[in-house]
């Protein structure tokens, strides 16, 4: 699982096969956080959480969360450390 921080900027890493990468989005270019149905397992759908620049660029920052409720919340929590603004 990705570690998310979020301050003046959103910063998260990934690791395949032990590589990993680190990647950055300053907070003012963040547009919207959204929740997008993953994979499936079964009856279990696990939730990624997507970063939204001004662009329009989607980028996965959080994936195979199994909660619903907790990815709402965790969207809902990263729109507020973002900024005071309404998303």
């Amino acid at each position: 699982m990705p570690r998310v921080t979020a301050l003046s900027t959103i910063s998260w890493a990934t690791r395949w096969l032990g590589v990993g990468r680190a990647r950055n989005v300053p907070a003012a270019e963040v547009a919207d956080f959204k929740i997008r149905t993953g994979m499936t397992s079964g009856n279990t759908v696990f939730e990624d959480l997507e970063l939204v620049t001004t662009a329009g660029k989607e980028i996965v920052i959080a994936t195979d969360i199994r909660d619903a409720q907790e990815a709402r919340w965790l969207t809902e929590e990263m729109k507020r450390a973002v900024s005071g603004r309404r998303f």
